[in-house]
Protein backbone atom coordinates (compact mmCIF):
# COMPACT_ATOMS: atom_id res chain seq x y z
CA UNK A 1 0.00 0.00 0.00
CA UNK A 2 1.36 3.38 -1.03
CA UNK A 3 0.49 6.60 1.02
CA UNK A 4 1.05 9.97 -0.79
CA UNK A 5 0.15 13.60 0.30
CA UNK A 6 0.02 16.25 -2.27
CA UNK A 7 -1.06 19.76 -2.05
CA UNK A 8 -1.71 22.85 -4.36
CA UNK A 9 -2.08 22.48 -7.86
CA UNK A 10 0.20 19.10 -7.50
CA UNK A 11 -1.61 17.08 -5.48
CA UNK A 12 -5.02 17.81 -8.02
CA UNK A 13 -2.54 16.95 -10.74
CA UNK A 14 -1.91 13.71 -9.49
CA UNK A 15 -5.13 13.06 -8.50
CA UNK A 16 -6.31 13.36 -12.38
CA UNK A 17 -3.35 11.22 -13.10
CA UNK A 18 -4.67 8.98 -10.35
CA UNK A 19 -8.44 8.48 -12.46
CA UNK A 20 -9.69 5.16 -13.99
CA UNK A 21 -8.93 6.32 -17.59
CA UNK A 22 -5.36 5.89 -16.69
CA UNK A 23 -5.27 3.15 -13.66
CA UNK A 24 -7.10 0.14 -13.88
CA UNK A 25 -7.40 0.95 -9.88
CA UNK A 26 -9.17 4.55 -9.39
CA UNK A 27 -7.10 5.10 -5.77
CA UNK A 28 -3.93 3.33 -6.74
CA UNK A 29 -0.36 4.73 -6.85
CA UNK A 30 0.04 7.47 -8.90
CA UNK A 31 3.73 6.62 -9.34
CA UNK A 32 2.83 3.27 -10.94
CA UNK A 33 3.19 3.42 -14.73
CA UNK A 34 -0.31 3.61 -16.66
CA UNK A 35 -1.36 0.78 -18.50
CA UNK A 36 -0.30 0.22 -22.09
CA UNK A 37 -1.99 2.75 -23.97
CA UNK A 38 -4.46 2.32 -27.12
CA UNK A 39 -4.13 3.83 -30.11
CA UNK A 40 -7.20 6.10 -31.70
CA UNK A 41 -8.55 3.50 -34.07
CA UNK A 42 -8.52 0.96 -31.49
CA UNK A 43 -10.72 3.21 -28.96
CA UNK A 44 -12.66 4.33 -32.00
CA UNK A 45 -13.67 0.93 -33.24
CA UNK A 46 -15.01 0.08 -29.06
CA UNK A 47 -17.02 3.50 -28.89
CA UNK A 48 -17.93 3.03 -32.99
CA UNK A 49 -20.52 -0.08 -31.68
CA UNK A 50 -22.23 2.20 -29.78
CA UNK A 51 -22.14 5.24 -32.25
CA UNK A 52 -22.02 3.88 -35.79
CA UNK A 53 -25.87 5.53 -35.67
CA UNK A 54 -24.54 8.66 -34.89
CA UNK A 55 -24.93 11.86 -37.10
CA UNK A 56 -21.79 12.95 -38.84
CA UNK A 57 -20.27 15.89 -37.42
CA UNK A 58 -18.12 18.63 -40.01
CA UNK A 59 -15.76 20.14 -38.01
CA UNK A 60 -16.28 24.15 -37.24
CA UNK A 61 -13.45 26.57 -38.03
CA UNK A 62 -13.01 27.57 -34.21
CA UNK A 63 -11.06 30.42 -33.56
CA UNK A 64 -9.09 31.40 -30.37
CA UNK A 65 -11.27 33.16 -27.20
CA UNK A 66 -8.72 35.03 -25.29
CA UNK A 67 -11.49 36.97 -23.66
CA UNK A 68 -14.40 35.12 -22.31
CA UNK A 69 -17.41 37.49 -22.51
CA UNK A 70 -20.59 37.64 -24.11
CA UNK A 71 -23.75 39.53 -24.06
CA UNK A 72 -26.60 37.67 -23.09
CA UNK A 73 -29.81 37.52 -25.11
CA UNK A 74 -31.93 39.71 -22.99
CA UNK A 75 -29.33 42.01 -22.79
CA UNK A 76 -29.39 42.23 -26.67
CA UNK A 77 -32.96 42.40 -26.78
CA UNK A 78 -32.52 45.21 -23.93
CA UNK A 79 -32.96 49.19 -24.99
CA UNK A 80 -32.61 50.27 -21.20
CA UNK A 81 -29.19 50.09 -18.74
CA UNK A 82 -26.74 46.89 -18.44
CA UNK A 83 -24.34 45.79 -16.56
CA UNK A 84 -21.60 43.49 -16.22
CA UNK A 85 -20.94 40.25 -13.92
CA UNK A 86 -18.50 37.31 -13.66
CA UNK A 87 -19.50 33.82 -14.14
CA UNK A 88 -17.04 31.33 -12.66
CA UNK A 89 -16.44 28.34 -13.76
CA UNK A 90 -14.80 25.06 -13.06
CA UNK A 91 -15.14 21.19 -13.62
CA UNK A 92 -13.27 17.83 -13.01
CA UNK A 93 -12.32 18.77 -9.18
CA UNK A 94 -12.66 14.95 -8.31
CA UNK A 95 -12.91 15.84 -5.02
CA UNK A 96 -9.98 18.25 -4.69
CA UNK A 97 -12.42 21.71 -5.35
CA UNK A 98 -10.08 23.35 -2.25
CA UNK A 99 -6.69 23.29 -3.98
CA UNK A 100 -8.90 25.14 -7.07
CA UNK A 101 -8.28 28.65 -7.13
CA UNK A 102 -11.49 30.06 -7.49
CA UNK A 103 -11.71 34.02 -8.46
CA UNK A 104 -14.54 35.97 -7.17
CA UNK A 105 -17.31 36.54 -9.31
CA UNK A 106 -21.32 36.75 -9.26
CA UNK A 107 -22.15 32.95 -10.35
CA UNK A 108 -19.73 30.24 -9.39
CA UNK A 109 -20.74 27.30 -12.03
CA UNK A 110 -19.42 23.34 -11.49
CA UNK A 111 -19.88 21.26 -14.88
CA UNK A 112 -19.27 17.86 -13.42
CA UNK A 113 -17.36 15.69 -11.70
CA UNK A 114 -16.79 17.03 -8.19
CA UNK A 115 -17.05 13.72 -6.31
CA UNK A 116 -15.19 10.45 -6.25
CA UNK A 117 -17.17 6.78 -6.58
CA UNK A 118 -16.66 6.40 -2.95
CA UNK A 119 -18.41 9.27 -1.68
CA UNK A 120 -21.15 9.31 0.21
CA UNK A 121 -24.27 11.47 2.04
CA UNK A 122 -21.40 12.79 4.22
CA UNK A 123 -18.93 13.59 1.57
CA UNK A 124 -21.49 15.12 -0.18
CA UNK A 125 -22.81 17.59 2.77
CA UNK A 126 -19.08 18.50 2.72
CA UNK A 127 -18.93 19.33 -0.59
CA UNK A 128 -22.37 21.57 0.09
CA UNK A 129 -20.08 23.24 3.02
CA UNK A 130 -17.16 24.11 0.74
CA UNK A 131 -20.28 25.43 -1.83
CA UNK A 132 -21.80 27.95 1.09
CA UNK A 133 -18.44 29.38 1.81
CA UNK A 134 -17.88 30.79 -1.66
CA UNK A 135 -18.55 34.67 -1.36
CA UNK A 136 -20.40 34.40 -5.16
CA UNK A 137 -24.25 35.26 -4.75
CA UNK A 138 -25.14 31.93 -6.79
CA UNK A 139 -23.93 28.44 -7.27
CA UNK A 140 -24.93 25.76 -10.48
CA UNK A 141 -23.74 22.76 -10.06
CA UNK A 142 -24.04 19.73 -13.14
CA UNK A 143 -22.74 15.96 -12.14
CA UNK A 144 -20.75 14.37 -14.37
CA UNK A 145 -20.16 10.58 -15.04
CA UNK A 146 -17.77 10.53 -12.10
CA UNK A 147 -20.41 11.42 -9.97
CA UNK A 148 -21.67 7.88 -9.21
CA UNK A 149 -22.92 9.03 -5.76
CA UNK A 150 -25.89 10.45 -7.44
CA UNK A 151 -27.82 8.17 -9.54
CA UNK A 152 -30.58 6.33 -7.65
CA UNK A 153 -31.12 9.50 -5.75
CA UNK A 154 -34.22 11.95 -6.91
CA UNK A 155 -33.39 15.21 -7.91
CA UNK A 156 -35.42 16.93 -4.82
CA UNK A 157 -33.02 14.50 -2.61
CA UNK A 158 -29.61 15.77 -3.84
CA UNK A 159 -31.22 19.40 -4.16
CA UNK A 160 -31.68 19.16 -0.17
CA UNK A 161 -28.19 17.58 0.53
CA UNK A 162 -27.17 20.59 -1.57
CA UNK A 163 -28.79 23.18 -0.49
CA UNK A 164 -26.17 25.71 -1.33
CA UNK A 165 -26.37 25.73 -4.91
CA UNK A 166 -29.22 25.37 -7.92
CA UNK A 167 -28.64 21.85 -8.79
CA UNK A 168 -29.48 21.44 -12.39
CA UNK A 169 -30.26 17.87 -14.22
CA UNK A 170 -32.05 18.56 -17.65
CA UNK A 171 -33.33 21.61 -15.76
CA UNK A 172 -33.17 25.32 -17.03
CA UNK A 173 -32.93 28.25 -14.56
CA UNK A 174 -32.35 31.78 -15.27
CA UNK A 175 -29.83 33.37 -12.44
CA UNK A 176 -28.91 36.78 -12.53
CA UNK A 177 -30.30 37.79 -15.71
CA UNK A 178 -29.05 34.65 -17.20
CA UNK A 179 -31.05 31.68 -18.80
CA UNK A 180 -28.72 28.42 -17.84
CA UNK A 181 -29.64 24.96 -18.71
CA UNK A 182 -27.76 22.49 -17.09
CA UNK A 183 -27.23 18.43 -18.06
CA UNK A 184 -24.65 15.58 -16.70
CA UNK A 185 -24.70 13.09 -19.82
CA UNK A 186 -21.42 12.31 -21.46
CA UNK A 187 -21.95 9.28 -24.35
CA UNK A 188 -21.60 5.78 -23.69
CA UNK A 189 -18.68 3.60 -24.24
CA UNK A 190 -16.91 0.42 -23.58
CA UNK A 191 -13.67 1.15 -22.26
CA UNK A 192 -13.39 -1.78 -19.67
CA UNK A 193 -12.65 -0.39 -16.66
CA UNK A 194 -13.37 3.32 -17.23
CA UNK A 195 -16.68 2.85 -17.78
CA UNK A 196 -17.55 0.28 -14.85
CA UNK A 197 -15.97 3.07 -12.00
CA UNK A 198 -17.78 5.88 -14.12
CA UNK A 199 -20.73 5.59 -15.81
CA UNK A 200 -22.96 7.68 -14.06
CA UNK A 201 -25.55 9.77 -16.28
CA UNK A 202 -24.01 7.67 -19.51
CA UNK A 203 -25.94 7.39 -23.20
CA UNK A 204 -25.52 6.54 -26.22
CA UNK A 205 -29.59 8.61 -26.47
CA UNK A 206 -29.97 11.59 -28.28
CA UNK A 207 -32.99 12.19 -26.86
CA UNK A 208 -31.32 13.53 -23.65
CA UNK A 209 -30.38 16.95 -25.48
CA UNK A 210 -33.93 17.62 -26.92
CA UNK A 211 -34.34 19.50 -23.46
CA UNK A 212 -32.05 22.59 -24.33
CA UNK A 213 -33.80 25.70 -24.99
CA UNK A 214 -33.46 27.84 -27.77
CA UNK A 215 -33.00 30.79 -25.76
CA UNK A 216 -30.30 29.51 -23.49
CA UNK A 217 -27.21 31.70 -22.40
CA UNK A 218 -24.85 29.30 -20.97
CA UNK A 219 -25.30 25.64 -21.43
CA UNK A 220 -23.60 23.81 -18.81
CA UNK A 221 -22.43 20.19 -19.80
CA UNK A 222 -19.95 17.66 -18.28
CA UNK A 223 -19.85 16.44 -21.35
CA UNK A 224 -17.77 18.36 -24.58
CA UNK A 225 -19.30 18.56 -27.64
CA UNK A 226 -17.81 16.18 -30.10
CA UNK A 227 -14.50 17.89 -31.80
CA UNK A 228 -14.37 20.41 -29.71
CA UNK A 229 -11.84 20.79 -26.90
CA UNK A 230 -12.54 17.09 -26.26
CA UNK A 231 -9.76 15.43 -26.85
CA UNK A 232 -8.74 12.48 -24.49
CA UNK A 233 -6.88 9.40 -24.47
CA UNK A 234 -9.09 7.30 -26.76
CA UNK A 235 -9.57 10.19 -29.16
CA UNK A 236 -12.61 12.27 -29.28
CA UNK A 237 -14.82 11.72 -26.27
CA UNK A 238 -17.35 14.36 -26.98
CA UNK A 239 -20.81 13.61 -28.03
CA UNK A 240 -22.26 14.47 -31.77
CA UNK A 241 -26.29 14.50 -30.69
CA UNK A 242 -25.13 17.27 -28.35
CA UNK A 243 -23.17 18.56 -30.96
CA UNK A 244 -25.91 19.09 -33.66
CA UNK A 245 -28.30 20.46 -30.92
CA UNK A 246 -25.92 22.97 -30.32
CA UNK A 247 -25.48 23.95 -33.64
CA UNK A 248 -29.70 23.95 -33.62
CA UNK A 249 -29.92 26.62 -30.40
CA UNK A 250 -26.44 28.63 -31.04
CA UNK A 251 -26.56 29.27 -27.11
CA UNK A 252 -24.24 32.18 -26.15
CA UNK A 253 -21.66 30.10 -24.06
CA UNK A 254 -21.10 26.31 -24.19
CA UNK A 255 -19.05 25.30 -20.93
CA UNK A 256 -18.14 22.02 -20.32
CA UNK A 257 -15.52 19.47 -18.85
CA UNK A 258 -14.57 15.61 -18.59
CA UNK A 259 -11.60 15.73 -21.14
CA UNK A 260 -8.41 16.94 -18.95
CA UNK A 261 -6.37 17.75 -20.96
CA UNK A 262 -7.58 20.18 -23.38
CA UNK A 263 -8.58 23.44 -21.22
CA UNK A 264 -9.43 26.61 -22.82
CA UNK A 265 -11.84 28.62 -24.55
CA UNK A 266 -12.53 29.13 -28.72
CA UNK A 267 -15.83 30.82 -30.56
CA UNK A 268 -17.44 30.57 -33.50
CA UNK A 269 -19.73 32.49 -35.49
CA UNK A 270 -22.66 30.73 -37.20
CA UNK A 271 -23.94 31.69 -40.23
CA UNK A 272 -26.92 33.49 -39.17
CA UNK A 273 -24.63 35.57 -37.09
CA UNK A 274 -24.94 33.93 -33.51
CA UNK A 275 -21.72 33.94 -31.86
CA UNK A 276 -20.82 30.57 -29.48
CA UNK A 277 -18.31 30.56 -27.08
CA UNK A 278 -17.25 27.30 -26.31
CA UNK A 279 -15.18 26.73 -23.02
CA UNK A 280 -13.61 23.45 -21.48
CA UNK A 281 -13.10 24.81 -18.03
CA UNK A 282 -11.69 21.45 -16.26
CA UNK A 283 -8.70 21.96 -14.04
CA UNK A 284 -6.75 19.42 -13.30
CA UNK A 285 -4.27 20.97 -16.34
CA UNK A 286 -4.51 24.54 -14.73
CA UNK A 287 -5.86 24.21 -11.32
CA UNK A 288 -7.40 27.94 -11.63
CA UNK A 289 -10.96 28.65 -12.47
CA UNK A 290 -12.06 29.62 -15.89
CA UNK A 291 -14.02 33.30 -15.59
CA UNK A 292 -16.48 34.73 -18.19
CA UNK A 293 -17.66 38.59 -18.10
CA UNK A 294 -21.36 38.85 -19.01
CA UNK A 295 -23.62 41.82 -19.82
CA UNK A 296 -27.06 41.13 -18.56
CA UNK A 297 -30.10 43.68 -18.69
CA UNK A 298 -29.31 46.25 -15.24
Amino acid sequence: THTHTHTGPRRLAMTWRCMPKFSPHPHCCPCQPPPPHRSHFQAARTMGVLWSKAPEVDPLDLQPCNDVAFVSAAAARHDGPTREIRVVMLSDTHAFHEDVSVPPGDILLHCGDFSLPSWGVADLRRFNEWLGKQPHTHKVVVAGNHDTCLPGRSKEEIRRILSHCTYLQDDTATIAGLVIYGAPWTRRHRLTCYVKRSRAFTTSDADVWEGVPDNVDILATHSPPFSIHDIGNHGNMGCQYLFHRIAAVQPRMHAFGHCHGCPGASEYTWPQGTRTIFANVSVPMTSTATVARVTVPA
